[in-house]
């Protein structure tokens, strides 16, 4: 899960687990899921950085794509060596 944001009544939130990635956005005032969206084709990162939130819009990032990548070549950290 990624670090909760909350703007306004609302709090935002990534998670990975379980599959499909989703992206929730919870309404503290009612104590409900105001909406909340699927990505079946994200295999990681939305779970990772904390969405961010400006002007009414709430951004957030993920990594799709049809092929599996490794992990170093995602995360940009090829001195570990090995595939995850």
């Amino acid at each position: 899960m990624s670090s909760p944001v909350i703007s306004g009544e609302q709090l935002f939130v990534g998670g990975g687990a379980p599959q499909p990635y989703t992206f929730t956005a919870y309404d503290l005032a009612d104590d409900s899921i105001s909406w909340q969206t699927e990505f079946d084709t994200v295999y990681a990162g939305l779970d990772d950085a904390p969405p961010v939130t400006a002007d009414g819009l709430v951004v957030t990032s993920a990594v799709s794509n049809s092929r599996e990548v490794p992990y170093y070549e995602v995360y940009g950290n090829k001195d570990c060596g090995r595939r995850i």
